[in-house]
This record gives C-alpha cells, structure tokens and sequence, in this order.
C-alpha cells in the first residue's frame, strides 16, 4: 500500500471564538506499512467562521476522503451515543434499592445472616417504629382526653386547689407553713 507522504488530514475545532488548526501529515513507510503521523503546525486563527458555525463544535475535513455531511453524522451519533450511556446512567441508579438502616437484635450477629435477611429485618424495623409513632401519638391523645374528662367531674374550688398544687403556690399559708 502506497501512501502519499504529502496526504494532508485537516481537524477543525472551535474553541471560545478561536478556530484550532492542527495540520497532520501522514508519511508512508515501506516497513510493514505502517501509518506515521507528524504534527507540522499548531495554528491559533481568529474565529471568521463563528458566525456560520455558532452551534457546530466539532467539524471534521479530510482532504480527499470524509466529507461535512459524513463528520457531522459521526458527531450527532456520538452526541446520541454519551445521551443514552448517561440516560441508562440514571435508569440504573434509580432501579437500585435503597439500603435500610437499623440495629440487630441481640445475638443475631453472631446467627451469620446474609445480606438480604439484614435488610428484611431492618425494614421489619421502620415499619414498626412508624406504627409505634402512630400509637404514641393515639397514647397522647388519649391521655389528654381522660385528664379533661376527670377535671370536668371537680368543682371550680377543686380545679382552683388543683392548680395551686400543681405549681406549688398557696393561697394559704396556714396550709402550707407546718
């Protein structure tokens, strides 16, 4: 396979109003036909080109070879291709279950419980202390409901003695001075 040494491969990039020109040049060697590539400059140009090309990032010109339609087509693929691997990305962190905290009953370390047993437990836990929370919360309630319920039988010279000695004040001292 004959190379021509001068075969001249062109990369556009646009960068931040800047347009990067990196000219390659392939040489052919007759040792196994291998592919040497040199990079004969590094150009920084005034970006002249913003205008048409605002929204394209990367435009790719080989001479001779690929043509615009067939870069472009490779960059929207690769655009397609890194939106699917970040849309699976999130289908797969959202499928994960999310692991349950907890604390083991006494002595069930030492049962070697597998991962899963561990999980079904702390999860047997959280439900329970929702349900718990909700009983305590009936509990509270109903001890305020019975607490109204005595103090309505007293009379108001019973609630009114009640109340001084439930915060510790006299209204009279004979009582309270022995």
């Amino acid at each position: 396979m004959i190379i021509n040494p001068w075969k001249e491969w062109l990369f556009w990039a646009l960068a931040n109003k800047y347009l990067i020109r990196k000219i390659i040049v392939c040489e052919g060697s007759n040792k196994k036909n291998k592919i040497h590539q040199k990079v004969l400059a590094i150009k920084l140009i005034p970006d002249i080109l913003d205008i048409w090309h605002r929204n394209i990032l990367c435009l790719f010109l080989k001479v001779g070879g690929v043509f615009k339609e067939d870069a472009l087509m490779r960059f929207y693929s690769m655009k397609l291709l890194g939106l699917c691997v970040f849309l699976s990305a999130i289908c797969v962190l959202a499928a994960a279950e999310e692991k349950v905290k907890g604390q083991l009953p006494a002595q069930f370390k030492k049962l070697g419980l597998r991962d899963d047993q561990v999980q079904k437990i702390y999860k047997i836990q959280t439900d329970y202390r929702g349900k718990g929370a909700d009983l305590e919360k009936q509990l509270k309630e109903l001890k305020t409901k019975e607490k109204t319920e005595v103090e309505g039988v007293l009379t108001d010279e019973q609630k009114n003695r009640l109340k001084e000695i439930r915060t510790g004040e006299s209204a009279d001292p004979k009582k309270t001075s022995k």
